[in-house]
């Protein structure tokens, strides 16, 4: 129990652990590609169907790290008590959003949710209407639209990540941590 309680500690100290995204540098350079893929000059099909896929998997890998996080907090929250998490970062979106539901409550978590879940319904429509004879203009309003909801998406993911900050400090607090 005892190296339980300090692994516990170790992730609740560790910034990189408790927040961590997988590939924290791919991170901003796929949102960054996604951007660029949108430049109204070179609009093109495949420009539209990458920024699409690029942003919804910044918005899974976003949903994990959030998953992540929650799970590291109940941990520290119910110390000395055991329980163990799987690592979202093998499931996909569906599993990871399922999880989320069933998770504890934090703030504008309905919205994050919905927000992200529409985001993955734009990319599934897409995907699987590729073998369709796809247009360029609704291609495009996907892709537009999809950037709308992501920049929402990452306005509620900044409350959301504050929210988990918040918390995260006063457990420390709570367990006599000193960061």
């Amino acid at each position: 129990m005892n190296m339980y309680l300090n692994s516990i500690k170790a992730k609740l100290v560790d910034e990189n652990i408790w927040r961590q995204f997988t590939n924290p540098d791919a991170f901003a350079d796929l949102d960054q590609l996604a951007d660029d893929a949108l430049c109204i000059d070179t609009l093109d099909e495949h420009s539209c169907i990458a920024s699409i896929l690029m942003l919804q998997q910044i918005v899974e890998e976003i949903l994990k790290n959030v998953l992540n996080m929650s799970n590291i907090l109940v941990q520290g929250k119910i110390l000395p008590l055991k329980m163990e998490c799987s690592l979202p970062y093998k499931k996909m979106f569906g599993a990871v959003v399922s999880d989320l539901k069933k998770h504890i409550e934090f703030e504008k978590k309905d919205e994050f949710i919905k927000l992200s879940q529409s985001i993955n319904s734009i990319r599934i429509e897409v995907a699987h209407g590729l073998l369709n004879k796809y247009d360029i203009n609704s291609l495009k309003a996907s892709a537009i639209d999809i950037r709308k909801k992501f920049e929402e998406f990452l306005d509620v993911y900044s409350y959301v990540f504050c929210w988990f900050s918040e918390e995260h400090e006063k457990l420390l607090i709570e367990l006599g941590i000193e960061v």
